[in-house]
């Protein structure tokens, strides 16, 4: 994957965590593993749940495979609430 392409990725998913007053924490590592940390916020401030990601950008990440198995990738922005 292109580090264009990467980060464009990872923006998305800190974009996704801001809409909805989660914390994002990227992992500064360039490796392979957990590229963030994503932490569920109650309206008090307690965390509710912490989420380690590891983000796959770029069209390769999201076709059909030909070796016996498809992946089917789902991705669904949640909205504020």
């Amino acid at each position: 994957m292109t580090n264009i392409t990467e980060r464009i990725g990872v923006y998305h998913c800190a974009e996704i965590a801001k809409r909805n007053n989660w914390l994002f924490r990227e992992q500064p590592i360039d490796d392979v593993g957990i590229d963030a940390h994503m932490e569920f916020i109650e309206s008090t401030g307690k965390s509710k749940q912490l989420l380690a990601l590891q983000i796959k950008s770029g069209a390769s990440w999201f076709r059909e495979k030909k070796d016996d198995f498809v992946v089917t990738v789902f991705c669904k922005t949640v909205s504020n609430r």
